[in-house]
């Protein structure tokens, strides 16, 4: 994970816990957690995950993150429950409505994952994951006008992920970072067609680094 990220969700985090009176011993065992979680120990950061839920019951970042190792160990039943825990007493948790909304379409239930994506968009109506999780649960219930309808609005966001994966690799590249450049440039041109105005350039310039290196 890049450090300027991990370090933002630590804030994000540890803003959160102060306001859950969470010990800042909890709160570095969490981060600890995510830190084996995203080096792929599963094993190890869910046995810290569960030693913070019994302490913090109500620690829905951290509850969270249980469900997700549970989903990817392919015990949904698990993750299902953990993840309806979060959703009744928080509804709007926007991470769990997106997973347990997946889950639901995996388990072929898309008109539970339509009610439950319809609930989060309603406080996050432009985020573009959520939009194309609604596309999916109204194609998989045939409604397939308003899943195009849905699909639309989802892509209307793609210029500006290319914009931004521009400009981190403008700033990469000003910092002489040109691998991690050269990756944000290749998002960006991944995301587009070969007919868009932008793809030329894009290729253009990723020639030029591939030349610096």
């Amino acid at each position: 994970m890049n450090k300027a990220i991990f370090l933002f969700v630590t804030i994000l985090v540890f803003v959160s816990c102060v306001k859950n009176d969470i010990a800042q011993e909890t709160l570095e065992k969490y981060m600890q957690a995510k830190t084996f979680y995203l080096n792929g120990d599963t094993e190890q950061a869910l046995e810290r995950f569960t030693e913070i839920q019994k302490e913090y019951p109500s620690f829905h970042s951290n509850n969270f993150m249980i469900g997700k190792i549970h989903f990817f160990n392919k015990d949904y039943d698990s993750a299902k429950e953990i993840w309806t825990a979060i959703l009744t007493q928080n509804p709007y948790h926007i991470d769990t409505n997106k997973w347990l909304t997946r889950l639901l379409l995996l388990q072929n239930d898309p008109k539970k994952a339509e009610t439950l994506i319809a609930r989060a968009l309603e406080i996050s109506s432009e985020d573009p994951e959520l939009l194309q999780l609604m596309a999916k649960a109204k194609q998989a219930q045939k409604k397939l006008s308003q899943a195009i309808e849905f699909y639309k609005k989802s892509l209307l966001f793609k210029d500006k992920l290319v914009e931004s994966h521009l400009d981190l690799a403008e700033i990469y590249r000003r910092f002489g970072l040109s691998e991690k450049a050269k990756e944000e440039l290749e998002k960006a041109i991944s995301l587009l067609d070969k007919d868009s105005s932008l793809y030329n350039p894009i290729k253009a310039i990723l020639s030029g680094l591939a030349d610096e290196n």
